[in-house]
């Protein structure tokens, strides 16, 4: 009988072993091997609705959305790094425009100058040649609207 008992024993000890179920692979796992990633899924998708809960095929699943939201994450940086670039180069390619624009604005000036006035430089100052003495006027030089004739003369204050 104590034959028995520790046969019935070492029996319930063996199958419970043989029974026992490996423990769920972890998301971590998943997302450190995507071969067995890969796997599981494939697994999963071509399994029965049993196997939709199954938890490694929820931790699947998990660490698709994991990966995903990293490589959204790179992208988004990557997209951010690609669009200030670009408005860098729009910036630069306005100031070369502008600096061009300005460039031709001075030389149409500078064109219109020369055909107004003939290639006169107006840079420089014209010397003046000094008078002398007696050649200059002798009749003081009237302010515009000054009328000699409606003045009083110093004979006639009268006036």
């Amino acid at each position: 009988m104590k034959y028995k008992i520790i046969g019935t024993l070492a029996a319930v000890l063996v199958l419970s072993a043989c029974s026992e179920e490996m423990p769920p692979t972890s998301v971590d796992e998943f997302v450190a091997d995507p071969v067995l990633l890969d796997a599981t899924l494939a697994r999963c998708d071509l399994g029965s609705s049993d196997t939709f809960d199954d938890r490694n095929c929820v931790n699947a699943r998990r660490a698709v959305e994991r990966l995903w939201r990293e490589q959204e994450k790179m992208n988004s940086a990557l997209r951010e790094q690609e669009s200030e670039r670009k408005l860098q180069l729009l910036r630069e390619q306005r100031d070369r425009e502008a600096a061009l624009e300005e460039q031709r604005r001075l030389a149409e000036e500078e064109a219109e100058k020369q055909r107004l006035y003939g290639g006169t430089e107006f840079d420089a100052v014209p010397e003046v040649p000094e008078q002398a003495p007696e050649m200059l006027p002798e009749t003081p030089i009237q302010e515009p609207g000054e009328d000699p004739e409606k003045e009083g003369s110093p004979e006639d204050p009268g006036n």
